[in-house]
């Protein structure tokens, strides 16, 4: 028994020609209309309460001031030997006069370089940072009787610059 297809043996290349040349236009098309992209764009990430930092490591700077909101936390951190507030301090603070205000108390916790440095100074300039964030809460209008400072400065047990911060905590 013969078939059509024996009659015309040529008659199948052109078939599976024209159909891989439509798989291929369809193909094209479809990235066209997906604007080129080959794989899934990644999810949109807003933008975090983290300010803009100029840093030397991954805790904060170490040459100029800065803030941030971290966990629960404002942590501001000071340029070596340095009281002064980043300029951007009290936009920081904003949550914080939120919830002083719903009944909440504002915690300032200095932290102390390491064992190694000079006690005394460190010390010192411990309690000058704090009273520059006490300062820029009480310019915000929170009254001395919703700010607690801890008495005894905390020894940070990483870098540097983290041991140059004061936080400030909701309690």
């Amino acid at each position: 028994m013969d078939t059509q297809d024996d009659d015309q043996p040529g008659a199948t290349w052109p078939l599976l020609l024209g159909a891989l040349l439509l798989a291929a236009a369809l193909a094209a098309g479809l990235a066209i209309g997906r604007g080129g992209k080959d794989a899934a764009a990644p999810p949109y990430t807003p933008p975090t309460a983290v300010m803009p930092v100029k840093a030397d490591d991954a805790n904060g700077a170490a040459d100029a001031p800065s803030v941030r909101e971290d966990g629960g936390a404002v942590k501001f951190y000071f340029a070596s030997a340095s009281a002064e507030l980043a300029p951007d301090a009290k936009e920081a603070l904003g949550n914080v006069v939120k919830g002083v205000a719903t009944g909440k108390t504002a915690v300032i916790s200095g932290f102390d370089g390491d064992a190694s440095d000079a006690a005394a100074s460190n010390a010192d300039l411990t309690a000058r940072r704090v009273q520059a964030v006490r300062a820029a809460l009480t310019e915000l209008g929170i009254g001395d009787d919703k700010i607690v400072e801890l008495a005894q400065p905390q020894e940070a047990a990483s870098a540097a610059a983290a041991a140059q911060r004061v936080e400030v905590r909701l309690e």
